[in-house]
């Protein structure tokens, strides 16, 4: 998972969008980093996203978690500075693409998103 958030390369300041909150510690790690204001993730199952939402506002955590299909991203028109997911898809959803801003790649240094 660390190598995962390391890959991301996130600013200061930057908007993430986490598919697939499971236990919710990827998503303690990105409030640390970040803050809870800067992270939103969203879960398919209403029983882990509760139980990981009471184990984060534990730690004093209190970033956006919603329960919905992560295919689908995140409800509204916010896009995102970069978005990690930690369930297998298929392919990359077009939800995923239009809801992130365009960046340069770290790895490639082509546009990205």
């Amino acid at each position: 998972m660390l190598r995962m958030l390391e890959a991301l390369h996130v600013g200061d300041d930057s908007l993430v969008l986490e598919i697939g909150t499971g236990t919710g510690f990827s998503t303690a790690l990105l409030c640390h980093r970040l803050s809870p204001e800067h992270v939103l993730t969203v879960e398919v199952d209403p029983q882990l996203a509760g139980a990981a939402e009471a184990r984060l506002n534990l730690l004093g955590w209190r970033p956006a978690v919603r329960v919905g299909d992560g295919e689908l991203g995140s409800v509204g028109t916010r896009r995102f500075g970069a978005l990690i997911a930690t369930c297998a898809m298929p392919d990359i959803p077009p939800a995923w693409l239009t809801q992130t801003r365009p960046r340069r790649c770290w790895w490639c240094r082509s546009w990205c998103g």
